[in-house]
C-alpha cells in the first residue's frame, strides 16, 4: 500500500465521499434519541463544533494523503493487537474476565513469527488483497429526474403542471415497504 500515489488515495476518497454524501442526503428518519445520543457522544471527542454533525455523516471535506500514508505506515504486525476467539481453545485458557466470567489466555507472539508477517513477499498472490480498489465508475452522483428530450426548464413545468406526487406506500409493516 506504500506504493500508492496521492492520486490512487483521492480517488478512493472520492469514492467514500460519494457513497456517504448519497447516504446522508437520503438517510431514512431515525429516532430521535438514538441520534441526539450520538450527537452527545462525538461532542465529548475533540471535534471543531462547528463540523459534528458532518463527522458524524462521514461527509469528509479534504484528502490528506500524507496523513493516510502516515497512518498506513503504522499498520505493521509489530504494531498491533491480535484476538483470536474461539472455543477450541477453552481448556488452554488461565485467565477470566471480571465482569461476564469469560476465560481467556494472554500469550505474547515470537519475535520469529511477527518478522515472518513482516516480510510478506509484495508479488505473492494473497497480497494482492491487501490494497485500495479502484475507482468505482458505478457510483451514482446524480439523482436528478430527467428525460430524454426536454432541458431542465421543460421538465420542471412539467412536472408542475401535471402537479407529479412522488411514490405511495402500500404496505408498512415488520420493517417492510413496498411503494
Amino acid at each position: 500500500m506504500e506504493d500508492l500515489t496521492d492520486n490512487d488515495w483521492e480517488t478512493y476518497f472520492n469514492d467514500i465521499v460519494t457513497v456517504n454524501a448519497m447516504n446522508f442526503k437520503y438517510k431514512p428518519k431515525e429516532r430521535p434519541y438514538g441520534y441526539t445520543t450520538t450527537i452527545a457522544r462525538v461532542m465529548h471527542r475533540d471535534y471543531d463544533r462547528d463540523k459534528i454533525l458532518t463527522a458524524i455523516a462521514g461527509l469528509y471535506t479534504e484528502c490528506d494523503a500524507n496523513l493516510v500514508r502516515e497512518f498506513v505506515g503504522k499498520l505493521t504486525p509489530k504494531n498491533a493487537y491480535y484476538k483470536l476467539i474461539s472455543k477450541e481453545f477453552e481448556n488452554e485458557c488461565d485467565e477470566k474476565e471480571y465482569w461476564y466470567g469469560t476465560q481467556y489466555k494472554t500469550v505474547d507472539i515470537s519475535d520469529r513469527m511477527l518478522d515472518t508477517w513482516s516480510s510478506v513477499n509484495k508479488n505473492d498472490s494473497e497480497y494482492g488483497a491487501l490494497a485500495v480498489p479502484d475507482e468505482n465508475k458505478y457510483i451514482a452522483s446524480n439523482f436528478d429526474i430527467c428525460c430524454e428530450n426536454c432541458d431542465d426548464t421543460d421538465m420542471k413545468s412539467e412536472m408542475d403542471a401535471n402537479d407529479i406526487q412522488g411514490p405511495n406506500v402500500r404496505v408498512n409493516d415488520n420493517g417492510k415497504k413496498v411503494w
